[in-house]
């Protein structure tokens, strides 16, 4: 089950990021994500988290999921 949330979530990420939708939310989470130090640039995909793997303008837009790190 674990498994299948992170797919949902991974399609829903996408969609919502494709779609501008819970911006609020995702620039609030961006502005902390961009002064972390496990914030990467990886070219062509963008800013991924180096410690859950997730693509930063996708995960944030997601009012359930959560920073690893707890730190949104």
């Amino acid at each position: 089950m674990k498994l299948l949330r992170k797919l949902r979530n991974i399609i829903i990420g996408n969609i919502n990021n494709l779609f501008g939708l819970n911006k609020e939310i995702s620039n609030s989470r961006m502005l902390i994500c961009d002064k972390c130090e496990h914030e990467i640039i990886l070219f062509k995909i963008g800013k991924i988290c180096n410690k859950c793997g997730c693509i930063l303008k996708a995960k944030t837009t997601i009012e359930n999921e959560h920073c690893k790190l707890n730190k949104w």
